[in-house]
């Protein structure tokens, strides 16, 4: 199995642990470490620790220009692996799983479920 395959699968058992509740993601705002060296705009990014490895996943805007003189913003979504105090250390490849996951860590990350479980026992 190579890189892309195992990074495929990796993601794959992020969404699927992340639904289960079996791992918890932390929203932070000081996203400096993961746009340093660009004119990327990260807004906020959430991490998690699993086995020894951090992740940080991210919503990320960027200027893009056509082929005339027309600049517009465009997003992706980042998986990384980064160490410690934050840096990147690895991106994964693009995914269309990673739209699903950052969706799913965003509404675990603000307790959404428990708060509409609130609104709805009233």
């Amino acid at each position: 199995m190579n890189i892309d395959e195992k990074a495929h699968q990796t993601i794959a058992k992020l969404l699927h642990m992340t639904v289960k509740g079996e791992i918890d993601w932390s929203r932070f705002t000081d996203t400096r470490l993961l746009t340093y060296g660009t004119d990327d705009v990260v807004q906020v990014g959430y991490k998690t620790a699993l086995a020894d490895n951090y992740f940080a996943i991210y919503e990320v805007r960027y200027q893009t220009m056509d082929d005339g003189e027309n600049v517009y913003w465009n997003d992706r979504i980042v998986l990384k692996i980064i160490d410690v105090e934050g840096m990147p250390v690895w991106e994964f490849p693009n995914s269309p799983q990673l739209r699903a996951l950052l969706s799913k860590v965003q509404a675990q990350a603000a307790g959404v479920e428990s708060k509409l479980d609130k609104i709805l026992k009233l």
